[in-house]
């Protein structure tokens, strides 16, 4: 007989990537009757469950880094031996209806919301431990019932498992046909063949458990387990066994042995644990597996005094084939490009892809950094040839960020941060190059980000104000129009920078927060001055919308709205577009700018000739204005190369029908130029100042 059901206690399996909330988990619930096991991860969740039998409830975290907790559920229902395990999920992101039913998609059977409420804790996980013990003794009083079968009971030639009858030396004297099949045996061929022939020996305790035949009763013992079973083509499988002893008394008078295979299940189960580690589309490893493979290298490294390589790859260019030949080349591309940066590393290198368009190298010990400026070059070399896809070439290339252990950082954090960074920088430096990481470069963006939080914050804490900045006629001085600047009242970040403190809150992720205020307020601030501007003399105000804004699907109908609920004349708003984001998706710009001209709002684009191919693309555009960036404006009288690109720009807006606007006329000398060159409007310190909108309002009405 097996263990009382009262003996058996159930496993409840806690996985949260934070040790105090396993920890706090642990202490609500340790006095029930259980057994607790505790993961980490996703990954370390699977593994803990493979390795397991009879685990009754999973507790299980929503937010945690690599696969989170809905990944995890999904790939758990993809396995038949643990798909049955009931899953609540512990989250306290997120009480939308949609977030918990996403949850209960992936197989949840119910959700904890925190802070955690102990007795609820408590109450849920006793309610799933007695389910899980009825289920035990269901399975008990069946397994009884078997036990307690006759020999011939046993021996059913329909039975779905192999059934073999043996001597008590382990010979085989009965087989029934599912047997036979699963062997690829006729029944003359198997009797009288000793057990083990039909056994591998790959893994000897398997094999010694299996073939050991006692002749007392009292030292034989029911045995359960898998084994690797042999074909009589010589072929082996792995199968599910059931050894049980056929006695009198203590006497031992044979054995039967009841099987099945279970070649499906384990395929099944490498599949998952390849779909743990390794990239579906590329077939690579991947961030779970990248991060296993550093941390055991970096520590390999700590002890004999080793030197590797992290390369953390970018590719560039990629989003503009994926956004004008579909994700279906993308796709073709990436995997493209993960061929070849196989093909161009050492054995025992490791080629990882992250994520979307980011791959990262690990180069398993080097002799020198030379090592890795050689080995990036050939990937620079290789990403640059041309990509064939859907019968047309593509070419992209790649920025790569290097980072050398020792030296570049002692954790495998610090060093993907490390590498990270400088991949960063290789992209700001053009593109299509590698740049090793160096501490200046680590302060720089330490302070970067630190910018980065205090404008989130002074966001937050509408500690940010609108300024206007006119924009003036050449010929007669006259204002027609201003640009709204983002005005930061800090002493460390004092300033009106607005395209940059745009860029800054783009690249860290709160761009809604700042470009949504800034927008709508400089909208309220327009119908404010156009109605102090009774005379009604044509004025506008201009806003600069970020790529991120554009690239929203719902950008025109918040466009609209925004117009609608201020209620103003949209004939007066000028967007502002950098080029680059113009060019990041030309059809759906065209589209777009179509649907703004409609509503009678004017564009503006600046950073002009920053991108391939603009100058082709721009006579389709229904632009009202191009800019002329202050840097260039700076460079008058200084070097002719910014001159002929002034001249350029000039000609190009008269040809299109549109105003040139110069930013940052600060001198006599860079007025008269411009003037010269026949520059429409300009801003800057020869002009006026900026103007808050109470000031603006002031001015434009008429003196009584």
């Amino acid at each position: 007989m097996g263990a009382n059901i009262q003996e058996i206690r159930t496993k409840v399996l806690i996985v949260d990537d934070t040790a105090a909330n396993i920890i706090a988990i642990k202490t609500t619930i340790e006095h029930i009757n259980i057994e607790i096991l505790s993961a980490d991860s996703g990954a370390e969740a699977i593994s803990v469950l493979l390795r397991n039998d009879d685990v009754g409830l999973i507790l299980m975290d929503v937010l945690m880094p690599g696969m989170d907790g809905f990944e995890t559920a999904e790939l758990i229902r993809q396995d038949d031996s643990i798909r049955h395990i009931p899953i609540i999920f512990i989250t306290g992101e997120n009480k939308e209806d949609k977030y918990m039913f996403r949850g209960y998609e992936a197989g949840a059977v119910d959700y904890l919301l925190k802070p955690l409420d102990s007795d609820v804790l408590i109450g849920k996980v006793k309610v799933f431990i007695q389910l899980h013990q009825q289920k035990l003794q269901m399975k008990q009083a069946l397994d009884t019932i078997q036990k307690l079968q006759k020999e011939h009971e046993l021996l059913l030639d329909n039975a779905g498992e192999g059934i073999v009858g043996l001597s008590e030396k382990g010979v085989v004297t009965f087989s029934n046909p599912a047997a036979e099949k699963i062997l690829k045996y006729i029944k003359n061929d198997l009797m009288g063949k000793h057990f083990g022939k039909l056994v591998s020996q790959e893994k000897s305790d398997m094999y010694e458990k299996i073939i050991n035949f006692p002749n007392k009763a009292n030292d034989c013992e029911e045995l359960n387990m898998e084994a690797i079973f042999i074909k009589s083509t010589g072929e082996t499988f792995y199968v599910s066994c059931t050894k049980a002893v056929i006695a009198d008394g203590n006497k031992v008078n044979g054995f039967v042995m009841l099987f099945h295979d279970i070649s499906e299940r384990k395929q099944a189960q490498a599949r998952l644990e390849d779909m743990v580690q390794y990239d579906p589309l590329t077939k690579l490893a991947n961030r779970v597996y990248f991060s296993d493979f550093l941390g055991k290298l970096l520590a390999n490294a700590v002890r004999h005094n080793g030197s590797f390589a992290l390369f953390c790859i970018d590719l560039d260019r990629f989003k503009q084939v994926n956004d004008t030949m579909g994700h279906d080349a993308g796709d073709s591309l990436l995997i493209q490009a993960a061929s070849r940066l196989k093909a161009g590393v050492r054995e025992g290198d490791l080629v990882c892809r992250l994520g979307g368009d980011e791959f990262a190298i690990i180069l398993n010990f080097i002799d020198s950094p030379d090592v890795a400026a050689t080995m990036a070059q050939r990937m620079l070399d290789s990403l640059r040839r041309p990509f064939g896809i859907k019968d047309k070439m593509a070419s992209i290339g790649c920025s790569i960020g290097i980072a050398v252990y020792p030296g570049h950082g002692d954790t495998v954090d610090q060093l993907v941060k490390s590498a990270d960074t400088a991949m960063y920088i290789a992209k700001d430096s053009g593109r299509d190059n590698f740049q090793f990481f160096h501490q200046n470069i680590q302060k720089s963006v330490e302070q970067h980000i630190q910018m980065a939080d205090a404008l989130k914050m002074a966001c937050r804490e509408k500690k940010l104000s609108l300024k206007y900045l006119p924009n003036c006629r050449f010929t007669d001085g006259v204002m027609v129009g201003t640009e709204t600047v983002i005005h930061w009242s800090d002493s460390r970040y004092d300033r009106e920078l607005t395209k940059a403190l745009i860029d800054l809150s783009e690249s860290y992720s709160f761009i809604d927060e700042i470009g949504g205020w800034m927008f709508i307020g400089a909208c309220e601030h327009a119908k404010k001055v156009a109605a102090a501007n009774i005379d009604d003399n044509p004025y506008y105000f201009s806003v600069t919308i970020s790529g991120h804004q554009f690239r929203q699907k719902l950008f025109i109908e918040n466009l609209r709205h925004i117009i609608s609920m201020i209620g103003f004349d949209p004939q007066y708003l000028v967007l502002e577009f950098s080029e680059k984001t113009v060019m990041d998706n030309l059809f759906e710009t065209i589209t777009k700018f179509e649907i703004i001209r409609e509503l009678r709002v004017r564009v503006t684009v600046f950073d002009v000739g920053t991108a391939s191919a603009a100058i082709r693309a721009l006579p389709n555009l229904p632009i009202y204005a191009l800019k002329i960036d202050s840097g260039l404006v700076h460079d008058i009288g200084r070097h002719k190369n910014a001159e002929k690109i002034i001249q350029t720009i000039i000609g190009m807006a008269k040809s299109l029908g549109s105003q040139s606007i110069a930013e940052g006329v600060d001198t006599e000398e860079q007025m008269i130029y411009l003037k010269e060159q026949g520059c429409d409007l300009g801003q800057g310190e020869c002009f006026t100042h900026s103007y808050t909108v109470d000031e603006l309002a002031s001015k434009l009405s008429p003196r009584r």
